[in-house]
């Protein structure tokens, strides 16, 4: 078990830098990581910021998504891990600054 249940909130908690060393040590995978060409620091579209947010409209939740005629993500990840593992990774998030 990751984290005991009686630890989870709905806010953020705080998680010890030793435990977070050893999750990545035990479960640290290789990425890959691709850019799109000349898009760091530049704003999500609303498309991609409500892609895969679920929310309820009536009695139903939809998840919106992102189809074909939509600018691609910025940055793709990719990981290869065995189905079923956990598996960790650290992301850098280049901020563009104002």
């Amino acid at each position: 078990m990751l984290l005991d249940a009686s630890l989870l909130q709905t806010k953020p908690i705080g998680i010890p830098n030793q435990q977070l060393a050893a999750w990545l040590k035990q479960w640290a995978v290789d990425q890959l990581q691709i850019e799109q060409i000349g898009s760091v620091g530049e704003t999500m579209t609303e498309a991609e910021q409500s892609a895969g947010r679920t929310e309820e409209k009536g009695l139903t939740e939809v998840t919106p998504t992102l189809s074909q005629d939509d600018a691609p993500p910025q940055t793709i990840y990719q990981m290869t891990i065995k189905r079923g593992n956990p598996a960790i990774t650290t992301v850098t998030l280049p901020i563009k600054p104002d």
